[in-house]
Formats: structure tokens, sequence, C-alpha cells
């Protein structure tokens, strides 16, 4: 495996954008596996984090899935999932 990864270490995949938001899936496994060489592939929904809500392509006004730049780290120590600064609600209901 490239990047200084073996097969089953746990990453922190983070989505680049140019809106400087924190998108991350953290401690996802590593598997080696055939893609195109500067390709990855991610599970959904767990990558659905990587990809900005307000980001579709134009005509079908699907999301961008197929066309995130990631950033793989080293797993840090937060909790295992995905994140998401758009994501989050700092004014959620008492009840749902």
């Amino acid at each position: 495996m490239q990047l200084g990864f073996s097969d089953g270490d746990l990453v922190d995949v983070h989505g680049e954008y140019a809106d400087g938001k924190d998108r991350v899936l953290r401690k996802f496994p590593a598997v080696a596996y055939p893609t195109a060489r500067g390709c990855a592939a991610v599970y959904y929904p767990e990558g659905n984090v990587l990809v900005p809500l307000d980001d579709t392509v134009v005509g079908s006004n699907t999301p961008v899935s197929k066309g995130v730049i990631i950033r793989l780290e080293p797993a840090g120590d937060g909790p295992a999932g995905g994140s998401s600064e758009e994501n989050k609600q700092v004014d959620m209901p008492a009840t749902v």
C-alpha cells in the first residue's frame, strides 16, 4: 500500500474544499484495493460526511460524491465516525 499506510491501519479521511470546513471520516480502516493510481474508494453512507451538502453536479443536481478530493492522515485520538461542521446543529430540539 502506498502513502506509508499498511493494510488495516486506521486513518482519518479529510475532505478538501476551498470553503475551509472540516469534513472528516475518523478511524476508517485502510484496505489495499486495485484502484487507479491517485484514486481511493470509500464506503457509503459512511463517506457521505466528506461531501458538502450544497455541492452538486451541474445538470443532474446530484452530490459530487465521485469527485471528492481527500487527504489521509494516521487516525487521531478522536472518536470513530464522521463529522462535519456544516452538519452540526447547535440548537437540537429536546424531543425528536
